[in-house]
């Protein structure tokens, strides 16, 4: 349960964010649906193959976010047929806002006492 809680907020956070990005060229429906997709191939690796290394936790995330930038570029580019800068700023940003926000949602709704 924990996995699939990790993956549905990560998930959360970049499709609302590519949304907003690719919002005069893209449905907000093609979105949720691109970057699911795509998040369903990638977050594995990224959680349990990157951050499973023998290595620091600092290490392993720094490795585990720098292959989903890439490997997401890629999928953008080939699959959107955008420019690889716009879509290595996407994945990037994409993927900065779901680290960063994503242990500040997980806190917020486990342990706030909100719900």
């Amino acid at each position: 349960m924990d996995y699939f809680f990790t993956y549905l907020q990560s998930n959360l956070i970049e499709v609302t964010f590519v949304a907003f990005f690719l919002r005069r060229t893209h449905s907000v429906k093609s979105v949720l649906i691109f970057v699911s997709l795509m998040n369903s191939l990638t977050h594995p690796w990224v959680f349990f193959g990157w951050m499973g290394l023998p290595s620091s936790y600092l290490v392993n995330i720094l490795l585990a976010e720098a292959f989903a930038m890439v490997a997401e570029t890629f999928i953008y580019q080939h699959f959107l047929k955008i420019g690889w800068q716009r879509a290595f700023q996407i994945s990037s940003l994409a993927n900065l806002l779901s680290w960063q926000l994503g242990p500040a949602l997980t806190w917020f709704v486990f342990h706030s006492g909100i719900f």
